[in-house]
């Protein structure tokens, strides 16, 4: 591959495997071996994550945007700007209550309900 690499992960279940590269999200299916592409972000994806059940995804990437995805149809949720800046980092919790983004130096854990969240900066916590 040229460029910037693919992120990769196999789902909890591990009925299918995500992918991300550029601005497409891919899911494929194992068992079936079908593959779903959807062009779904601005800029480039940065980081994926996905929930202890599978159903869910979220993406975050340099169009400074958090994703939620359905990862059985490869279909966008919903999406927030949690900050300005590049998110590199996105994380659920083991039971999907909470979601943790880092953009910049300000890492939030946010409430996957409504989205309430506590901002850290990581730069000052040392």
């Amino acid at each position: 591959l040229v460029g910037d690499p693919p992120i990769i992960e196999l789902t909890p279940d591990e009925s299918r495997v995500l992918a991300c590269h550029k601005t497409t999200f891919t899911t494929v299916r194992l068992e079936a071996q079908t593959e779903l592409n959807r062009e779904g972000a601005d800029r480039n994806i940065r980081c994926l994550a996905i929930s202890s059940d599978s159903k869910t995804a979220i993406t975050g990437g340099e169009d400074w945007r958090i994703r939620f995805w359905d990862v059985e149809r490869a279909e966008p949720l919903a999406w927030f700007r949690p900050g300005e800046g590049t998110v590199s980092f996105v994380s659920f919790s083991p039971d999907g209550s909470q979601i943790a983004t880092l953009v910049g130096r300000r890492l939030a854990i946010w409430k996957t309900k409504d989205l309430l969240h506590q901002e850290i900066d990581v730069a000052e916590s040392h």
